[in-house]
């Protein structure tokens, strides 16, 4: 083995690219070959292993079929629009995940208020003092509907799931202030 076989990385040429996307995709260098209208799958063998580049129309028509980024199969690098797209999405998810936050830390603090006013009303009663078993009703309902909208937001949003997960194990350990929980929210998320 010649050191330039040795040194080979097959994603640095664009026969590389071409060969490890077309065996991605699950297609055989005739088949290959056959949908490009190439003769003979020699063609496609040829400029996987950089001898022969492929002609315009067909650098086109490779990347059309093997559904890729026409800048990525040439260069090995993705295309400028690629990555504004990818920043503009980490900065969308940027903002959803706070808002989400925010609204799960609303939720929280008001779910909180709503159980301390249960366990009032309920000491009162416990205590024969007169009590509105009416208004009881209704802090239970709203406690109720606010548990219904957090199961909600975890189905949609699993990451909200493992913040309460965390949130009543936390609360376990010892009483966590809303202070807190709202400084815990405005943590920016990590990208993947």
């Amino acid at each position: 083995m010649d050191d330039k076989q040795k040194n080979f990385n097959p994603d640095k040429t664009f026969g590389g690219r071409l060969h490890n996307l077309r065996k991605e995709k699950g297609l055989s260098q005739t088949e290959l070959a056959k949908l490009l209208n190439y003769k003979t799958s020699a063609s496609i063998s040829n400029i996987e292993s950089d001898k022969t580049p492929p002609d315009i129309q067909s650098l086109i028509k490779i990347a059309e079929i093997l559904k890729t980024d026409l800048h990525w199969l040439i260069t090995g690098f993705p295309s400028p629009e690629t990555k504004k797209w990818e920043s503009n999405y980490y900065q969308a998810l940027d903002k959803i995940t706070k808002f989400l936050a925010k609204q799960l830390v609303c939720f929280l603090e008001e779910k909180e208020h709503l159980q301390s006013q249960l366990v009032e009303e309920e000491g009162k009663k416990n205590r024969g003092e007169k009590v509105e078993e009416e208004f009881i009703d209704i802090l239970k309902s709203q406690i109720r509907h606010i548990e219904s909208d957090l199961q909600e937001l975890s189905r949609e949003q699993p990451w909200i799931k493992q913040a309460l997960m965390a949130v009543e194990i936390f609360k376990k350990v010892e009483q966590i202030p809303p202070k807190t929980l709202r400084k815990m929210a405005t943590k920016n998320p990590k990208k993947p």
